[in-house]
Formats: C-alpha cells, sequence, structure tokens
C-alpha cells in the first residue's frame, strides 16, 4: 500500500497513509513519516510537524506496579 501512494495525489495519498497506519503497526512509522512528507507539499508544516512528533512519541509508557506496560491511546 506504501507504493500505492507514491502514485497518487498528494491528498488521496493522505487517505491511504492512514489506512496503513490503522491495518499495519509494523509500518506506521514509515507510513506517517511519508505522510508528513505530504502534508509539507500541501503546506500544512504545522500538521507536518505534529505528525512527526506521533512518531517520536512512544506507544507504551511503565506503570507503577511492577515491569508491566501500560498501552497509551494514540492520536489519529
Amino acid at each position: 500500500m506504501l507504493r500505492l501512494t507514491l502514485s497518487l495525489p498528494d491528498d488521496q495519498a493522505l487517505g491511504v497513509l492512514d489506512q496503513v497506519v490503522n491495518r499495519f503497526p509494523d509500518r506506521a512509522g514509515e507510513a506517517m513519516l511519508m505522510k508528513a512528507e505530504r502534508l509539507d507539499k500541501l503546506n500544512s508544516a504545522d500538521s507536518a510537524q505534529a505528525t512527526r512528533e506521533m512518531v517520536l512519541k512512544p506507544t507504551a509508557t511503565p506503570t507503577r506496579r511492577g515491569n508491566s506496560l501500560k498501552q497509551r491511546p494514540q492520536c489519529r
């Protein structure tokens, strides 16, 4: 699906990249970076920066009880 976005117009590619993020968590980081690049092309610098920051945020944080991890909700 990531390759498909290379042949789509920027606005259509954003929707496909969102689908990749939701369906393929192992490829979400790559898809989000591609989305940020497309947002830059569309002059949405703030949205592009917010997307890049989401890539850098951890998705799990340690709890105060033991060594288990508690999942944090992701923004979409």
